[in-house]
């Protein structure tokens, strides 16, 4: 068999990878290996599926704008795909009094990376968590973090990438690889000859 690109790892990366080759006409002849028994068994299926706004990463970094901008997307494909999204938002309280200054931090490096930031007192606290309480009477509200399922969101993907062409094996848990010769042999003894390989295991 010969296969343009072979990726390792039928996480949430592997298949935003074959995702991204396929849509952007880089290949469209790829292999995704995958040791479980299906793809996203482990933390792409199994996290707590919130998509961040963009509070917490430092700005101008990568990590805060494939934050905000990575998060605005999956959003947008979600809602493509009419897939649940819980657009619960996010209260950011302080435990201590000397954690308030956080709320500040917080609130800047929000508004540096394009997220939607917002000061709340105790009564507009309460309004939305009505058991709750901020000890230095400040708190800060994210309107834009949301939740999802992610066990939707790679199934989906994976669902969409089988009928672009995608060939996924799963159970495969003792490939063996030959660099040298571009050549990876399956459990099964079929051997894949590759042009490029990604490493997206976890």
């Amino acid at each position: 068999m010969k296969s343009e690109i072979i990726i390792i790892g039928g996480g949430m990366v592997g298949l935003s990878i074959a995702y991204q080759l396929i849509e952007r006409n880089i290949s469209k002849n790829i292999v995704l290996i995958e040791k479980e028994s299906n793809i996203g068994m482990h933390s792409s299926g199994r996290n707590s599926g919130v998509i961040h706004a963009g509070l917490y990463y430092k700005p101008n970094t990568l990590k805060a704008k494939v934050c905000v901008e990575g998060g605005n997307r999956l959003k947008n494909w979600m809602k493509e795909r009419k897939l649940p999204i819980n657009q619960c938002g996010k209260v950011i309280v302080p435990t201590s009094k000397n954690l308030d200054s956080q709320l500040d931090i917080l609130y800047e490096r929000g508004k540096k990376n394009g997220a939607r930031v917002e000061y709340l007192n105790n009564r507009q606290l309460q309004d939305l968590v009505p058991d709750s309480i901020a000890i230095t009477n400040r708190a800060l509200w994210s309107p834009n973090t949301s939740v999802v399922n992610p066990k939707e969101v790679v199934f989906r993907l994976k669902e969409e990438l089988l009928k672009k062409g995608l060939k996924i094996f799963t159970a495969e848990k003792k490939w063996k690889i030959d660099p040298i010769n571009n050549e990876l042999t399956l459990s099964d003894g079929v051997k894949i000859i590759y042009d490029y390989l990604f490493n997206a295991a976890g």
